[in-house]
């Protein structure tokens, strides 16, 4: 983000005419010009691999517990052990995983600030509104899948821990569509208690703010 603003400041940077304090921007080259997408879809890298990273240790973290238990004792999630794996074995696959969502996102961005440039000068034409949404929603639909098969490849590297992103995300799948009813049973139970989780969390705040409006502020 520093870096950005610096690139930034190499245009010429003019008082704004319409918004107080504020300042306008003339970008005076190309270079610096795609030099600020260059950083901005190296941000959504670096973000969206801290995400995938963060979640992989977690799913370590979860296998290690699972395999530590047995019938004789609880056994103990290995968190470190999930930092290591994330860190010296698996790095590339989750960069690569990483990688997929930051194209599919920037190529969202793009779209939109496309589109809106198009729409300043075509004045507010709905069939153009419409055609973005409908491009924004299979871009949502684009990324929520990628996210969906990271998630895959990434719980079955985690268990496996043998092959890369594109061999864990090619056996997840298989794995998925041979047990799919048990899949489907579980996705729809963890759902569930999900969301009584939710109605429950809702109840007690619920409860808990007539109880104060009632018996301490007195303002039921």
């Amino acid at each position: 983000m520093a870096a950005v603003f610096v690139v930034a400041s190499l245009n010429d940077v003019e008082a704004s005419e319409t918004i107080p304090q504020g300042k306008t921007i003339k970008w005076t080259s190309d270079f610096n010009y795609y030099a600020i997408w260059y950083m901005i879809f190296g941000l959504l890298w670096i973000l969206n691999w801290l995400d995938c990273t963060s979640s992989f240790v977690i799913q370590v973290s979860s296998a290690t517990y699972y395999f530590n238990s047995s019938p004789a004792g609880e056994g103990q999630a290995d968190v470190s052990k999930g930092f290591k794996m994330a860190y010296l074995h698996h790095l590339g696959s989750i960069a690569i995983g990483a990688l997929i969502i930051a194209i599919v996102q920037f190529i969202k961005i793009v779209f939109v600030y496309t589109a809106k440039m198009a729409a300043k000068t075509s004045g507010e034409n709905k069939v153009s509104q419409m055609i973005v949404k409908c491009g924004v929603c299979y871009l949502n639909y684009l990324e929520s899948l990628c996210n969906y098969i990271n998630k895959s490849a990434f719980a079955f590297l985690a268990v496996s821990g043998k092959s890369g992103f594109c061999g864990s995300a090619w056996n997840a799948f298989m794995l998925q569509m041979k047990h799919l009813g048990k899949f489907s049973v579980a996705i729809f139970l963890s759902n569930m208690f999900i969301f009584l989780a939710k109605i429950a969390i809702t109840a007690m705040n619920l409860g808990s703010l007539y109880l104060i409006m009632k018996f301490i502020t007195k303002d039921t």
